[in-house]
Formats: C-alpha cells, structure tokens, sequence
C-alpha cells in the first residue's frame, strides 16, 4: 500500500533528499503518485514544482507566463477584453496567441500572479503542468464550407470532460472537421479526423454515403 509506515502527510518522507541534486526527484516522483495513485496519495504543496504551486509557468528570467482556459480555442469579446485589461493593469510585456489556441500572457511577476488570476475570473488552462491540456479545433460545420463534422463542439466538449486530467507528460489533442486537417489534428497525441465514408448497401448495391 503507498505510504504504509509513513505517517499522514508525509508520504514523500521516505525519498527526504540529502543534497540539491536529489530534490528534483521529488517533484517527478509527487507527480507518478497523484497519477497512478490519486485516491491514496497525500500531497505535499512543497514536494510541487513551482508551476503548479502558483498555476502559471515560470520563464528564464524568473516571471511567469499566465494561460487562462480558452476552450477549443473559442472566445469571447468579455473574456478579450479583461486579458485586455489585465495586461495593461500589470503592464504585461508580452500577449502571445499560442500553439493551442489560446492567449499567453508573459513577464507577470510573481507577487501580482494571485491578483491577476482573480482579475481574470477564468479558470487555468494547465499550460504548466503534465496533464491533459487542450484541444485545438478548426470551424468545422459551424462555418467552413468544407465541414464534415462539428469539431468546435466536440473540442469544446473533450476538453470540459478532461480538464486538468494528469498524466505523466503533457496532453495535446485536436478535432479537425476533415481531412485538410487546419487543427493538425494528425501531429497531436491524440486526433479526431472528420471524414466521408462511402458504403455499399447489402440489400440494393447502391453506395451509401456516411459523414
């Protein structure tokens, strides 16, 4: 059983490092335990690597990067305008659209990171730690003419169901709504590809088209 012998709250006091090359072991091994164990495992805020302590990534200089949640890369004018604003409150030297469709704000300095999560008022996108992170999506049915599937909805919906899912490294997924695939959906670590699938009916012959 993990953690037997080991009193409450210590369940890392067996693996205590002894010197600084050690102590990053810690950090990997808290995050086997919550994966593999979360029912059992008791955490340890000081065992955590400081990204996940303070929910933003920290940079070369020592600021850190803040990513709110933008599910399946769709927005809105309220959510634009207050990373408008906090970006000019905290003068954020840098607001960068990411990989995964969504906003990065880069340079907060650590002491403003509680008052700019709560500014914000939007949930983490988990850009910071090893876990499911988001799904980039095209148009899809919405608007694109080539559509075959409505893979903003399904991103959207992926993505409130496995929010902040650990897993031992970080989680990429995409939905693209066909094969010209403008999410990448074939170079993420899980895809959703929407295509035609043509069939031949058993009773009359005819060919059967399936989206």
């Amino acid at each position: 059983m993990v953690g037997e012998g080991v009193p409450q709250g210590r369940l890392l006091g067996v693996v205590e490092p002894v010197d600084e090359q050690l102590a990053g072991s810690k950090m990997a091994l808290t995050s086997l335990l919550r994966t593999v164990w979360p029912g059992e495992f008791v955490d340890e805020r000081d065992a955590r690597f400081i990204n996940d302590r303070v929910h933003a990534n920290i940079q070369r200089d020592g600021t850190f990067s803040v990513v709110p949640q933008i599910k399946g890369g769709v927005t809105t004018p309220d959510q634009l305008r207050r990373l408008a604003d906090v970006a000019d409150k905290y003068r954020v030297p840098m607001v960068k659209i990411t990989g995964g469709q969504r906003i990065d704000l880069l340079g907060v300095r650590k002491q403003d990171l509680p008052a700019v999560w709560a500014d914000l008022d939007m949930p983490s996108g988990y850009a910071y730690v090893k876990s499911f992170r988001t799904v980039k999506t095209c148009v899809g049915t919405d608007y694109c003419r080539f559509g075959l599937g409505d893979s903003t909805g399904l991103g959207v919906a992926i993505e409130q169901r496995y929010q902040g899912l650990e897993s031992p490294a970080k989680l990429d997924l995409a939905v693209a709504g066909c094969p010209r695939n403008c999410s990448e959906a074939l170079v993420k670590d899980v895809g959703l590809v929407g295509v035609t699938v043509f069939a031949v009916s058993e009773e009359d012959g005819d060919v059967v088209v399936e989206l």
